[in-house]
C-alpha cells in the first residue's frame, strides 16, 4: 500500500539583526499541503500517512526536538499527533523533517506543526505555530464515522 505523503511547509524566515548576523528568530510562518484535497486528508483508520514538515530560512536550522505535530480536535484541544519521527535533511537552509503516521480513530480534526531554532530557545522565545490546519478525517474499517465523508 504506497503512503499518504502530506507536505506541511514552515517557512521560518528569520530576521537579521545587524549586517553580519548569521542568527535571527522566526518571523512567520505558512503551511502547504501538497497531494491532498482541498477540503482536507480522507484515511482509513490504520492506513500509514507521512506527514512532512519543510522549513525554509531558520538559522540555525532546527533540530528533530525543535519540530513538534500537534491535532487540534474536535473539542478545541490540542494533542501531541503520534508518530515516528524521520531524520532531519538540512539543505540549502531548507530543513525537512517528517512523521510517519498510522492513522488512528480518535484523529479526527486538524493537523498542524511548529517549529523554533536554537536563537529563539536560547532566547525564551516560543514555537511558531502553522497559521493554516489541515483536516484530517478518519473513516472506520468498518463504518463511517460522524463528519467524515465517504471516500
Amino acid at each position: 500500500m504506497a503512503l499518504s505523503q502530506i507536505v506541511f511547509e514552515v517557512v521560518l524566515i528569520t530576521s537579521l539583526i545587524g549586517k553580519n548576523s548569521a542568527e535571527g528568530p522566526v518571523n512567520s510562518v505558512s503551511t502547504e499541503v501538497f497531494k491532498s484535497l482541498p477540503d482536507g486528508v480522507f484515511m482509513i483508520e490504520g492506513n500509514p500517512a507521512v506527514f512532512e514538515c519543510i522549513i525554509q530560512g531558520a538559522k540555525p536550522a532546527p533540530n528533530i526536538s525543535q519540530v513538534a505535530w500537534y491535532i487540534e480536535l474536535l473539542t478545541g484541544n490540542n494533542e501531541s499527533l503520534p508518530g515516528i519521527p524521520g531524520n532531519p535533511i538540512t539543505s540549502n537552509r531548507t530543513t525537512s523533517i517528517s512523521l510517519s503516521y498510522t492513522a488512528r480513530r480518535q484523529d479526527l480534526g486538524l493537523v498542524f506543526c511548529t517549529a523554533t531554532n536554537d536563537w529563539m530557545v536560547s532566547r525564551g522565545i516560543p514555537a511558531v505555530t502553522s497559521s493554516n490546519k489541515i483536516q484530517l478525517y478518519i473513516q472506520s474499517r468498518y463504518k463511517f464515522l460522524d463528519g467524515c465523508p465517504a471516500l
